[in-house]
């Protein structure tokens, strides 16, 4: 038709016609299928405004309903389009791709979960080859710490409550899992022992002990338990002695080391209050019923060896658990002194 035969309205109902075909048209591209082999993307359509004289619109007839509703006000169109009055383009913006970034964050984290499984696998299969770090090389103890590095290096913030079974001690005392024995190192940290033992790595005390401990053939270390609880952490070392078998039975007991807790920036400060004797066989045998009554009063006992004569370590009975990794099922923790411990929770736990 020719310019001069439009009426004003005629050229209004082309123009937004058009306009609401080219919108529709974009938002259907971007909702519908994605060509093979190419991935979705932002459309942009341009919506031409050829003007009449007057700087009136071109316009043809149409539905007068279509075009109420292709005009309605800005707080009633959908919010997913935008329009640019400075260069006459339209942005349609689909809510599918508006969620991408969500989508690609939750892809992540669940592929950095799942090589922290794999990980976590890995670590467990070393410590149970080397029998919780019992028999383990020295370069297996190695490999055992770099690959609860690269644990560590993630990071999760896990809550530590909870029952956890040893896995790995780096010592091959597993007896030393239990805080008691890091606050005794503690206590002797300032003293040297002019005997030496062979299989001692330092002439320190405790290493001295531990070393003649360690060398003992007659009793083995079962199972070995940190549970963690609000303010309080108890440690239970299964110990059976079998000096001799052909005269005596096995004797077993449960070394049970309580302690008070504070959550610190690194994991856990435990201040060691009592050690005790529980669960012993030989309460059945004549005279050996006092076992179960066994208490040593950690916390008062270390603090009275601190003042003379003895003039130990101060405070000895407070020490730091790193708790270094934290996932579920799996915890790395460390100590001040170097010791690495790796538990696992108790399937009761779940």
């Amino acid at each position: 038709e020719e310019q001069g035969a439009d009426s004003p309205a005629e050229m209004l109902c082309a123009v937004v016609a058009w306009g609401s075909a080219a919108i529709l048209a974009s938002v259907g591209g971007a909702f519908g299928p994605a060509h093979e082999g190419h991935p979705r993307h932002h459309h942009r359509r341009a919506v031409l405004a050829d003007r009449g004289p007057g700087g009136a619109a071109r316009r043809s007839p149409c539905c007068v309903a279509e075009l109420r509703a292709s005009m309605m006000d800005e707080d009633e169109a959908p919010s997913d389009t935008t329009t640019d009055e400075t260069d006459g383009f339209v942005d349609v913006e689909s809510s599918e791709e508006a969620e991408l970034p969500s989508d690609v964050e939750d892809l992540e984290s669940l592929r950095a979960s799942a090589i922290a499984k794999d990980a976590e696998s890995s670590l467990l299969a070393l410590c149970a080859a080397t029998s919780r770090g019992e028999c383990a090389t020295e370069w297996e103890r190695a490999d055992v710490d770099a690959m609860c590095r690269d644990l560590e290096a993630s990071n999760p913030a896990r809550p530590l409550e909870g029952r956890w079974r040893l896995a790995y001690s780096s010592e091959p005392g597993l007896y030393r899992s239990s805080p008691f024995f890091w606050a005794f190192s503690q206590l002797l940290s300032e003293r040297a022992t002019p005997l030496r033992p062979r299989n001692s790595p330092s002439d320190k005390y405790d290493a001295a002990i531990y070393a003649l401990t360690d060398a003992l053939p007659f009793y083995q270390v079962g199972a070995a338990f940190h549970t963690v609880r609000p303010g309080q952490l108890v440690s239970e070392v299964e110990v059976e002695i079998n000096l001799f078998d052909a005269l005596l039975p096995r004797a077993k007991s449960v070394m049970t080391t309580t302690a008070t807790t504070v959550p610190s920036a690194r994991g856990l400060t435990l201040t060691i209050e009592k050690t005790e004797v529980k669960d012993s066989s030989l309460e059945a045998v004549p005279g050996f019923g006092f076992i179960s009554d066994l208490a040593f009063p950690t916390k008062n006992a270390f603090a009275s060896l601190a003042n003379a004569p003895f003039n130990l370590a101060p405070g000895a009975a407070t020490v730091e658990m790193l708790a270094t990794y934290t996932s579920e099922t799996l915890r790395v923790t460390r100590t001040e002194s170097g010791l690495l411990f790796v538990h696992v929770k108790d399937p009761a736990e779940f």
